[in-house]
């Protein structure tokens, strides 16, 4: 799980780099037809907690998590804000990474209440934090603000 860990930490810069820039109105409000930027990153970080509690991380889920679950309608008032979302990022993601770079490989492939091991379990849930990522570029680039890395094509 080891390059799951790194993917991770990597996700978070890329996190970062794709949303400075974007206006407040921009990351808060429901375009193109999907949730606003600030529900999908909310969603991500909530499911980021969900994947530290399947290691072990005895932190319940965060009081403020609700809104940015499936079925939330989009437009309810959301708690966090893009940036407390990130510091809530930047505060978890180390934790996974710990957990994921020391967890031995026979309980990667223990079998889970769902009947799947945790590791394709933990695979799902990185697989669900790409998808949301690539609605993020997907809004980013449609508003006409360029890649923060430089690459147009």
């Amino acid at each position: 799980m080891k390059e799951l860990a790194t993917a991770l930490e990597r996700s978070l810069k890329y996190y970062k780099a794709w949303l400075d820039g974007i206006t407040p109105e921009h990351l808060s409000e429901n375009l193109l037809g999907c949730p606003s930027i600030n529900w999908i990153l909310g969603h991500i970080t909530k499911y980021r907690h969900l994947m530290a509690r399947k290691l072990g991380w005895t932190e319940p889920e965060p009081e403020w998590a609700e809104p940015f679950d499936f079925g939330a309608k989009p437009g309810e008032p959301l708690q966090l804000t893009v940036p407390e979302l990130i510091k809530e990022l930047e505060r978890i993601t180390p934790e996974l990474i710990e957990r994921l770079r020391t967890l031995p490989s026979e309980k990667r492939d223990e079998k889970t209440e769902e009947g799947s091991t945790l590791g394709d379990e933990l695979m799902f849930l990185y697989m669900h934090d790409a998808y949301h990522f690539g609605q993020i570029s997907y809004i980013r680039s449609r508003l006409g603000y360029p890649s923060p890395f430089g690459n147009e094509e």
